[in-house]
């Protein structure tokens, strides 16, 4: 993961349960904080949609773009190494999803020094 921080699996068809066996390879699972974004079949799987089912109530979480950027589980003592993404359909133009480790290994180095100063005075 050190080398490769973004992983892409494109075409795939996996249900809940592939979704959470395949993702269970790479360490133990954990269920969202929210019980009403967990999946009923499959509780380790947090459903995040924009769609809203037939009685006009969203279908999983964070359906009205509430949410910018952030750090899963940055309130717990030891957080997540990394979380698995699943999207069934996303918008034309690609929704960009960095994570930490991108952004230091990829974006850090390239850095201005005014920059880098502005960085670590930062706490």
């Amino acid at each position: 993961m050190a080398r490769h921080p973004v992983l892409v699996f494109r075409r795939q068809a996996l249900s809940e349960d592939e979704l959470a066996d395949f993702s269970a390879r790479f360490g133990p699972l954990e269920r969202t904080v929210r019980a009403d974004w967990a999946s009923p079949a499959r509780p380790e799987v947090a459903l995040i949609s924009n769609l809203k089912d037939g009685q006009a109530r969203p279908i999983g979480g964070l359906g009205d773009g509430e949410i910018e950027w952030h750090s899963d589980q940055s309130y717990m003592m030891t957080p997540a190494t990394g979380a698995m993404l699943y999207a069934l359909e996303s918008a034309a133009a690609a929704i960009a999803t960095v994570t930490p480790t991108f952004c230091l290994t990829r974006l850090f180095p390239s850095l201005t020094p005014d920059a880098e100063r502005l960085l670590a005075t930062r706490k």
